[in-house]
């Protein structure tokens, strides 16, 4: 029977054996394998029947919770913040849960305090960013074990975004009680994330082309009192009544611009913009050909 493998030996009793015979329960204990008595007037049918219930009901309470942490998620991503897809995850999942970007710090905030629902949330912090771009770096999708935790890349447009992070949850290959339901609450969440940086992205190219034609539209004299534009301007930044000094940046470079030289604008102007921010100053900025 042990080099069978089963998984237990079940024995009906009392009728044949008053009792389970002790040196086949020794034998079968030194593999390993349990030994159980069943009184004799319950039905071996009765177990099985009772058990196939029990599995089908776990796995319809799996099936459920996890449908329900995927409704919590999507619900998350209308506040459109990341911090509330991670904050809807760590709660679901009774773990501290986070965003990563891309080299490896975090988008958003670890949770410091437990509950008794959740005494997993107590004290958690980052993984290691360095550990964390290791991680994000190798190939592929799956979920990767880092810093006691499993973390599932975040991809968009095929770049990779950063990561969402689940500390305590079993790495991967390893097989433990919800370890299924993390892995898919993590991947919905990573979905989610993507798809909100990629809302945050389109809004931030069309209030950039917004402000391009604002700007120029002051810039060659042709602002009007149209409401509309006015209202677009004092969402910018900008006071009609307000003093403004105006600079022309240059880059160097041929026209018409390549990609590099495109690139190159780009970043000049996003560090312009943090520069004006950072002073306090509306980031009223504009691009054509090679001028900011």
């Amino acid at each position: 029977m042990a080099r069978r493998g089963p998984a237990a030996v079940v024995l009906a009793v009392p009728h044949f054996f008053p009792a389970f015979p002790p040196e086949v329960a020794a034998a079968l204990a030194e593999s390993g394998i349990a030994v159980l008595e069943l009184p004799w007037e319950v039905p071996f049918v009765e177990v099985v029947q009772q058990t196939h219930e029990f599995i089908l009901q776990a796995q319809a309470d799996h099936l459920a919770r996890s449908e329900s942490i995927h409704r919590a998620l999507t619900r998350a991503a209308l506040g459109g913040q990341l911090s509330d897809v991670a904050g809807t995850l760590s709660e679901q999942l009774g773990r501290a849960a986070l965003l990563l970007a891309p080299n490896g710090l975090p988008l958003t905030r670890s949770p410091r305090t437990a509950s008794p629902e959740s005494p997993h949330l107590a004290l958690q912090s980052a993984p290691d960013p360095a550990l964390a771009r290791h991680a994000l770096a190798r190939p592929g999708t799956a979920p990767r074990p880092l810093a006691g935790g499993m973390l599932v890349p975040v991809v968009l447009r095929g770049q990779r975004e950063g990561g969402v992070w689940v500390a305590g949850a079993a790495p991967s290959g390893q097989a433990q009680p919800g370890h299924d339901l993390e892995i898919r609450a993590a991947e919905h969440a990573a979905t989610v994330a993507a798809l909100l940086m990629l809302a945050q992205q389109d809004i931030e190219v069309l209030e950039a082309r917004l402000g391009y034609a604002f700007l120029d539209t002051l810039l060659e004299g042709r602002f009007t009192a149209d409401s509309s534009l006015h209202e677009r301007a004092r969402r910018l930044g900008f006071e009609v009544q307000g003093s403004y000094t105006v600079a022309l940046l240059v880059l160097p470079g041929a026209l018409p611009l390549l990609p590099e030289g495109f690139a190159q604008r780009e970043q000049a102007a996003s560090q312009l913009r943090g520069a004006l921010a950072s002073l306090g100053a509306a980031p009223l900025v504009s691009v054509s050909l090679n001028h900011i």
